[in-house]
């Protein structure tokens, strides 16, 4: 969606495993966003891209882009690394270009993935996405706030470009600071800036803009209005958000466990999945399928849209 809004791209082939992931991209595709028609000539295929990767593998395209499983390598997830089975799933991305021989391809992942514990198989990978000389690969750590998201996610972007291009690979530049800058950044956008304006939250899990709070239990509620912004609550193990910071990094937990969200700043309950969406920069009409652990799960695993836009506007207008 934010290679798509950026103007410069239109998709050709998308892939997901999680099944309602798949149904948002069915749901949504042809409906308008930002003057363009999401998906419009997209094929959509779901399923585990170890098994359909000759499928995709027979796509051609100027650019791949993805962001495997972040979850064995995320300082709060499972740690298994680069041998796990969804660990391995970032071979199955290089192979992927391998076989597509793209100009470009853009790998999206947590920061952890470079951690002390594996840099040398980091390096490795990055050696290994050269593919002997075919591409020049560089990755940058970016925080997304730094690109007018309302979050301080910070991401690793591996981004590389075939010799045949005559290329260098570089990042967008910032357009948001913490302070703003009188030249040039203007301030980080704030919680406060992107969810003030929506209104109580309804308490019918149907309510079709996925603005619906959780219904918590009194004790619950009574441990939240306690906390400060920025203040972590004990058992659930989220944090106030503050109203007038971006939100720290979104994450949902396991499906299986229920997941949680961030505390709103002013309000004791955990957020809203609209605004989970606002946070990532999803418009209001982008429709979400699934119930409440599998939309939040969707939208703590996005890339935010403002971040998106920021790497298909650079790459496509310098490359």
């Amino acid at each position: 969606l934010g290679f798509e809004q950026s103007g410069w791209w239109e998709t050709a082939l998308v892939n997901d495993f999680h099944p309602k992931m798949i149904d948002t991209l069915c749901y949504n595709q042809g409906k308008i966003f930002h003057n363009q028609k999401f998906l419009e000539n997209a094929q959509i295929v779901g399923g585990d891209i170890v098994k359909i990767i000759d499928e995709i593998g027979s796509t051609s395209a100027d650019l791949v882009l993805g962001g495997p499983p972040c979850q064995s390598f995320s300082a709060i997830g499972s740690q298994e690394g680069y041998g796990s089975g969804r660990g391995g799933l970032i071979f199955s991305f290089a192979d992927i270009i391998e076989r597509v021989d793209p100009d470009y391809f853009l790998f999206e992942n947590v920061p952890n993935l470079k951690s002390s514990k594996w840099i040398s198989l980091f390096e490795d990978f990055i050696a290994y996405l050269g593919f002997s000389g075919k591409y020049e690969v560089k990755y940058f750590l970016l925080n997304c706030a730094d690109f007018g998201c309302a979050t301080v996610r910070e991401r690793i972007f591996i981004f590389g470009c075939h010799r045949r291009t005559g290329k260098k690979p570089t990042a967008p530049q910032p357009t948001h600071s913490a302070a703003g800058d009188l030249f040039s950044l203007i301030p980080h956008v704030t919680v406060g800036d992107v969810i003030d304006d929506l209104r109580s939250a309804s308490l019918d899990f149907s309510f079709p803009d996925l603005h619906f709070a959780p219904r918590h239990e009194p004790e619950i509620v009574s441990r939240f209005s306690k906390l400060a912004p920025g203040e972590r609550d004990p058992i659930r193990r989220r944090n106030r958000l503050f109203a007038d910071k971006p939100a720290y990094t979104l994450f949902a937990g396991g499906e299986a466990g229920g997941t949680r969200a961030h505390i709103h700043p002013t309000q004791p309950r955990e957020i809203t999945p609209r605004e989970m969406a606002r946070i990532h920069g999803f418009p209001d009409d982008f429709s979400f399928c699934g119930n409440k652990s599998q939309i939040a799960i969707q939208l703590a695993n996005s890339v935010p849209i403002p971040i998106a836009q920021a790497w298909g506007k650079h790459i496509g207008s310098n490359y």
